[in-house]
């Protein structure tokens, strides 16, 4: 990650190979946190019986996290972006 000093402050830029290449994503990581969700009667992380195979038992762990990114409004993307200097 990289930081770089502007009017608007101090920002950290990071790029991600997921990013369409015409669209720059400005988050405040501030406002983002990973969130455990809780599955009704079987907690955050529970084993979960798979298929067995010949006479063996298995199982997986299992667990959902989402992320929280706080208010819409501390977060914008802008798109389109040209490299510019055509006519």
């Amino acid at each position: 990650m990289t930081t770089i000093e502007t009017d608007f402050g101090r920002l950290s830029i990071m790029l991600n190979r997921r990013m369409p290449p015409d669209t720059l994503q400005v988050v405040s990581l501030d406002q983002c946190a990973p969130v455990m969700l809780e599955k009704p009667g079987q907690g955050l992380l529970f084993s979960e019986p798979l298929a067995k195979t010949g006479s063996s038992d298995r199982a997986q762990i299992y667990g959902e996290i989402s992320l929280e990114y706080g208010p819409e409004v501390a977060h914008g993307k802008i798109t389109g972006p040209t490299g510019g200097g055509g006519a």
